[in-house]
Formats: structure tokens, C-alpha cells, sequence
């Protein structure tokens, strides 16, 4: 995930619409979210199966992107300013 992330660093304030400081959250947010799924979907696969947890786990993923284009113009940072 860090592999990800870290590349993006320069590139995240112009793109997120926001200061330097805001951006280093959203990063923390990430990894912080990604080092909490991984042991979770792990313990859950080996209790339902990996078949079973393949879909529930890249759902969000998939969707995330969806939902971000179904947005109206101005409103894909959900700062609610």
C-alpha cells in the first residue's frame, strides 16, 4: 500500500484541493485503513474461504470510483465547505 501512496506525495495537495497538512491525513488515513483491513480480511477468508471473500473485499474497491464519478461537479472533496 505504501508502494501506492508515497509516489503521490508531491502530487496530492494539487489534487486533493488542499494544504500540504491535510494532505499527509489522508495519507496516514489510508495506511492507517490499510494496515486494519489486511488481518481482518485475512481472518475472514480463512473463516469463509477466500472464494467467498475475493468479492466482499474488492467491492469497496470498485466501488469507490463509481461513486466518486456519480458526484456533481464541486463536490468530490466531501470537506463540506
Amino acid at each position: 500500500m505504501r508502494a501506492l501512496i508515497i509516489p503521490l506525495v508531491p502530487d496530492l495537495p494539487p489534487l486533493l484541493g488542499t494544504s500540504s497538512a491535510n494532505a499527509a491525513w489522508a495519507i496516514t488515513a489510508t495506511l492507517l485503513a490499510g494496515s486494519v483491513a489486511t488481518p481482518v480480511a485475512g481472518r475472514l477468508g480463512d473463516m469463509y474461504g477466500e472464494r467467498r471473500m475475493l468479492p466482499v473485499s474488492l467491492g469497496p474497491l470498485v466501488a469507490g470510483p463509481h461513486r466518486r464519478r456519480r458526484l456533481p461537479a464541486g463536490q468530490a472533496g466531501g470537506t463540506g465547505a
